[in-house]
């Protein structure tokens, strides 16, 4: 299908953009690293990297799969990786750099709009929608999409869950050879999801060797500070 084939393409704009924004957001702390002038190789050489990947993106489904932003953002994470195994740079050591420039990410975002973004993702009728995605991406119409069904809550311990029994980013990782980033990915979800005020609990994840990753999602309770208004 046409659409199949050129989605990435005739998206390129939107993506190249977001790339810089997070690129944008690790600049300070690969200039510190790196030093100014190879810091600025490194985001100019990352975004010819990046452009190339979206040409070996699987694609899942477009805009009406929510985990197409997903893939596309972790891309850049990607494409930054293979330049900096190029300048001799561990894995261990990039994948510091990808978590320092998620925690910036969540900084960056307005209070307000974290909290707003958690309430939705926590309501009935967030869980309701995943339930049908969850749906649609059991059928397998895409070979490179995430494969996950919806958990019922279990009082005291979880609001609601997610099993993911196939993942993308796993799949797409794997076919640039870059198993060892992966569970530095995984890691991402606890900087993000307290980040919008909710609690993750997970026993493992496909990354880490996993069958499966088991997420589950409960609201994170304020404390109510000493001589704070009741």
């Amino acid at each position: 299908m046409k659409l199949e084939t050129d989605f990435y393409f005739r998206n390129k704009k939107k993506f190249l953009k977001e790339h810089r924004a997070i690129m944008k957001l690790g600049r300070g702390f690969m200039e510190a690293s790196l030093g100014r002038e190879k810091a600025d190789d490194v985001v100019r050489r990352s975004e010819v990297r990046y452009e190339a990947l979206l040409t070996e993106m699987p694609y899942i489904g477009g805009w009406d799969n929510p985990h197409t932003d997903t893939l596309t953002q972790v891309g850049s994470f990607l494409a930054l990786y293979f330049v900096l195994k190029e300048e001799g740079k561990t894995t261990e050591e990039i994948g510091a750099l990808i978590h320092r420039i998620s925690e910036k990410k969540v900084e960056t975002m307005p209070r307000l709009l974290r909290s707003l973004l958690g309430r939705l993702y926590m309501s009935e009728f967030w869980c309701k929608r995943t339930q049908r995605k969850a749906l649609i991406s059991r059928q397998k119409e895409y070979a490179g999409n995430f494969v996950y069904e919806v958990v019922d809550g279990k009082p005291g311990e979880y609001e609601w869950g997610i099993n993911y029994l196939e993942c993308a980013i796993v799949k797409f990782f794997h076919r640039q050879g870059a198993d060892d980033l992966t569970p530095y990915m995984c890691y991402v979800d606890y900087i993000l999801f307290p980040g919008m005020g909710i609690d993750l609990k997970r026993t493992g994840t496909i990354g880490q060797g996993c069958s499966q990753c088991d997420f589950r999602f409960s609201r994170i309770k304020m404390q109510v500070q000493k001589g704070s208004p009741q």
